[in-house]
Formats: structure tokens, sequence, C-alpha cells
């Protein structure tokens, strides 16, 4: 807006600022004719306007279908829920009040997931976090949640990594949503071995206990939002919200990147 006579300052480009911005822009073309940017999961080129997967990978990513479950967010197919929960629910008491996922862990996905946490492609946390983003405001928009927590690692796999992929995810969500992510107020006391290398019956049992509350303060009678990347079982997440629901949370949602549906 312009007031009556309030001065328009018009700023010309001086021969120094149009060189160097030329010269950026032929850096930035050698570099992308030499090292152009690939898809992460075929490898092909990318074209202008494609990030991180090419569009045909992009279109491979699948949704979680529906109808899913009420309380664990898995696809139910024809399968019938008995006491408000499916097959693929952890067993015995479940923790969380709800899960739920945007992407099954299938096809081009499981490749980035991988390079995030194990190549450190941590540029890859903010297209996740956009993902999660859209599935909130999207299909969650009657959540009201407080906070933000990710699932914590245990301080050698922390050092080990350089990074918690949670939090590098969480980090953006919590910027764009406006709420707080507390990063200390859930540790993880004690090394556990990897769930993927466990059977479906040691998972359980490898993560009972293995989570604490370092200061409850912050998730006193709120409605937590729990991070992660992957469902697979549901044991760590369980195992996560019972910590924070001891602590006096007053609503636990779990909300992950993907979800593993293991084949019978």
């Amino acid at each position: 807006m312009t007031f009556p006579g309030a001065r328009v300052m018009i700023m010309i480009p001086s021969e120094e600022h149009y060189f160097s911005r030329k010269c950026g822009e032929l850096y930035q073309g050698i570099l992308e004719f030499f090292f152009p940017r690939l898809c992460l999961s075929c490898d092909e080129k990318l074209l202008e306007g494609e990030e991180i997967f090419c569009s045909r990978c992009h279109n491979a990513l699948l949704p979680v279908p529906l109808p899913q479950c009420p309380l664990c967010g898995a696809p139910l197919g024809n399968r019938v829920i008995e006491d408000d929960r499916c097959p693929d629910c952890p067993p015995k008491q479940v923790y969380f009040d709800r899960a739920r996922a945007p992407l099954l862990y299938n096809g081009p996905i499981v490749e980035a997931v991988i390079a995030l946490k194990f190549r450190q492609r941590i540029e890859l946390a903010e297209f996740f976090a956009r993902v999660l983003l859209y599935h909130v405001k999207m299909e969650m928009t009657r959540e009201k949640f407080d906070c933000i927590v990710p699932v914590p690692l245990h301080y050698t796999r922390f050092y080990s990594r350089g990074f918690n992929q949670s939090e590098e995810i969480g980090r953006f969500l919590a910027g764009w949503m406006d709420m707080p992510m507390w990063t200390e107020t859930l540790r993880r006391a004690r090394h556990t071995k990897p769930q993927t290398r466990l059977a479906h019956a040691d998972r359980l049992k490898n993560v009972r206990d293995a989570f604490q509350i370092f200061d409850a303060e912050p998730v006193k009678e709120r409605h937590v939002l729990l991070l992660d990347d992957v469902f697979t079982t549901g044991s760590t997440l369980n195992a996560c919200a019972r910590a924070l629901k001891e602590a006096g949370a007053r609503k636990v949602t779990a909300l992950t990147l993907c979800r593993a549906i293991e084949s019978p």
C-alpha cells in the first residue's frame, strides 16, 4: 500500500549484483549437469518441479486404505472389529488412544526411510513432515494437540547415528503446527534391539520398561502427539504411550509416516 505523498524508492540492481547472480546460476547449472538430482527410488533424473521422487515413483506411494481400525489405524479389508480393536492392534492393553499413518510401508517410501535413518539424508525429514502435515490437516481436523513428543533413541544409538529421525521430522511439524516439541520428556532408559529384527512375540518383551519419563510437567493433562517414522507392531509406540499416560498425559495420539502390514 502506498500512502499519499510517500516516496517510492526503486532499487536498480548494480552490475556487480547482476554479475553475481548470473555466476550463481551458472554454477548451479554446472552442478546439475555433472551431478544431476536423481530420484531416490529409481535413480532417474529429476525434472523441474520434481522433489525426492520422480513423478512415476511419487505416484507409487500407497496411502493406507480405508476402512481402518478405529484404534490402531490398520487397513481392515473384510476383517471384523471386536471390542473396538482389530487383529493388528498391540496385544493386551493399548495405551495410545489412536494411531494413524498416511502411507503404507511399501514401495519407494521404504528406500526413503532407510536413506534418512542410515544414510544421513536428513533433508528428507522436511519432505516427511510435509506428508504428515497434509495428513493431519485433511484427516485429523477434529483433533486438538497440545505438544509433540518424538519417540526417543537410546543415547548410544543417537551418538552413533548423529540424530534422531523422529525428532528431525518433528522440528518441521512443530514449527508449522505452532506447538512445542518436548525432546527431554520421554527417554529410552535402556538400549534395545531393532524391532525389525525380532519376531512378533519378542518385540513386546524388547521394549518393556524401555521408556521412562524424565520431566512429566510438559505432558500433564495434555493431548500428546507421539511421533515416529514407522508403525510395525505398535509395541514401541504402546510402550511410549504407557509412560506418557502414567506421567499424566490426558490423551496420546500416535502418528507415524508409514504403516507396515505384516503378512499373515
